[in-house]
């Protein structure tokens, strides 16, 4: 299946630095979290329509900061799999209604397993789909990078 290289990161980079991956990279996307995100079984309580109207009305003024322009497409996200059931489908079908609201277009970010789900839960809309075997955390071995977000570290 031909793709597109990118990346996913909390939040967003900065426009020179995306612009320099641009010119010398492969790397066309960049996916980000302009609002809240809640994810696995601590989701469950506070994941609802409420939630997701909020989360969906935050990410408009983030994703307008970072220079997309209006009728960009936004991707709220459900990143847990299946079952996609009550009251997460009252959450997924919210942000996908607030983040219109914003001048954006909406799509969703999900499971491969609930994307025919939330297409019938949220109309005609983009899927960017994953599929991983667990979205338990993983450690991945390498390099190590200091999270440039972390205060630094006290002297022993």
């Amino acid at each position: 299946m031909a793709g597109f290289a990118g990346f996913d990161i909390w939040g967003f980079p900065n426009q020179p630095m995306t612009d320099w991956l641009r010119a010398n990279t492969n790397l066309v996307w960049c996916g980000f979290y302009p609002g809240q995100q809640f994810s696995g079984a601590h989701s469950s309580p506070i994941a609802n329509g409420l939630q997701g109207t909020t989360d969906g009305a935050q990410a408009a003024n983030p994703t307008a900061q970072a220079g997309f322009p209006s009728h960009s497409c936004v991707y709220p996200d459900l990143e847990d799999g299946p079952p996609l059931s009550a009251p997460r489908t009252d959450y997924g079908a919210a942000p996908v209604t607030a983040v219109k609201a914003g001048l954006y277009r909406s799509g969703d970010h999900c499971s491969h397993a609930i994307a025919a789900n939330v297409q019938t839960l949220c109309g005609a809309i983009p899927i960017w789909a994953f599929k991983v075997p667990t979205t338990d955390q993983t450690i991945i071995s390498g390099t190590q990078f200091p999270d440039p977000g972390a205060p630094p570290s006290a002297a022993v």
